[in-house]
């Protein structure tokens, strides 16, 4: 066992770290200091990196807000333009009845005129 002198000796003594400990903390806080840069370069090339992909998805949020206004200016338009058609195809439908009535007409006046002129 420790006497009581070598333990006041141990207790009074000034640390020394021995050359053999010294390297071995060095290493140890190089590595330390290459990790932490290691992690440091990585976390910018993430960050980075993330930073392109929100600037396209940004970009894309833009241009797919302009493909649905178009969208629905679009949409607009065509039920405009089926409505114009609709209203068009009303108008032939009375058009043409109207034609026929006085196609009638005009062939009740002819057969009529015949006559008439038949009899002087």
């Amino acid at each position: 066992m420790l006497s009581v002198t070598s333990t006041q000796r141990l207790a009074s003594a000034r640390l020394e770290v021995s050359p053999a400990r010294r390297s071995r903390y060095s290493i140890a806080l190089l590595a330390a200091a290459a990790v932490a840069a290691l992690a440091a370069a990585a976390g910018l090339q993430l960050y980075r990196a993330g930073a392109a992909p929100a600037a396209e998805v940004q970009g894309l949020q833009v241009a797919n807000a302009a493909l649905r206004a178009d969208l629905s200016r679009l949409r607009t338009e065509l039920a405009l333009e089926r409505a114009t058609r609709s209203s068009l195809d009303r108008q032939l439908t009375e058009l043409n009845e109207q034609a026929a009535q006085m196609k009638e007409q005009l062939d009740f006046l002819n057969a009529h005129g015949a006559r008439s002129s038949a009899k002087r």
